[in-house]
């Protein structure tokens, strides 16, 4: 709970740089800015209390207006959290976990991408050379401005998960929807043993009623699994059958093929292909 209160402050400071202009004596205080855009933002972020109104924006100071915007985003989270709590009592620290799983959810999904934009870039700074730089520090530059840029995301992330996810986590409590557990970005998190979602949580989709589980992490121990489960299909069209032994692993490890996950698949082939052939029944001779 601590990390979540210093993650609000900053999104809201950071709303507020974005959105107020300070006025000048060329540009008066009504046409400075329009605070319609950033109650409209504000509302993107988390649910803004109806005591909080855009009408005398204008009239106050930057600070002042974070300071409002800021105490109302505690006050709705700490709504949410009594809620969740309330709802799913069977639970022990049934907040702490779903934003333990809120948390993990942001990173996982814009490292991967952060991984991603590092290939492409990395394919392409060699061009810098044609322009007189050198590739080696353009790319350094460039790495640093995306990895403080993944930084920013991730906090927005977790602070925009941790209230539309739990609002939509305490009216599946209240209504009692009953639907398997999660689409798109859930799945990440299915693959890394969490239970059954039982609520819809933002991108997860609608899970059941039993409110004796949340899409948090399962505190029981992984089990291990058996490499030859765990490796791809080795037959099917796709960028694992594609790929070369010296190429990167598909997996986005960063390791090369035959270093990762090549010897999986190969394994793997050759016990589908051992399978077949001993199901084959035996032809008769001819005599």
């Amino acid at each position: 709970r601590e990390q979540v209160e210093k993650l609000i402050p900053e999104q809201i400071e950071a709303l507020v740089d974005e959105h107020y202009v300070e006025a000048t004596a060329d540009s008066p205080p009504e046409g400075a800015w329009n605070p319609e855009e950033l109650y409209r933002a504000a509302l993107v972020i988390f649910p803004v209390p109806s005591s909080i109104q855009p009408d005398h924006w204008l009239k106050l100071d930057k600070e002042d207006i974070g300071e409002a915007l800021t105490q109302g985003a505690l006050e709705a989270y700490t709504g949410i959290e009594a809620k969740i709590n309330a709802a799913y009592p069977t639970i022990p620290n049934a907040m702490r976990q779903f934003e333990r799983e809120i948390m993990l959810r942001a990173i996982d999904i814009l490292w991967m991408r952060h991984l991603t934009d590092l290939d492409v870039l990395r394919e392409g700074i060699y061009l810098m050379a044609y322009a007189q730089r050198d590739p080696l520090v353009e790319y350094k530059r460039e790495a640093f401005t995306m990895w403080e840029e993944l930084k920013n995301q991730i906090k927005e992330n977790i602070v925009k998960g941790l209230f539309h996810d739990g609002i939509h986590l305490i009216q599946a409590a209240q209504q009692g929807a009953a639907q398997p557990a999660a689409t798109t970005a859930g799945n990440t998190i299915g693959a890394r043993n969490v239970k059954a979602i039982q609520a819809p949580v933002g991108s997860f989709g609608r899970g059941s009623s039993d409110k004796s589980a949340l899409p948090i992490r399962s505190n029981e121990p992984i089990k291990a699994q058996n490499p030859r489960e765990s490796a791809p299909e080795p037959d099917r069209g796709d960028i694992w059958s594609r790929a070369g032994r010296n190429d990167p692993c598909p997996c986005g490890s960063g390791k090369k093929f035959k270093n990762c996950h090549y010897p999986l698949l190969r394994e793997q082939k050759a016990l589908v292909n051992h399978e077949e052939v001993k199901q084959v029944p035996p032809t008769r001779r001819k005599r």
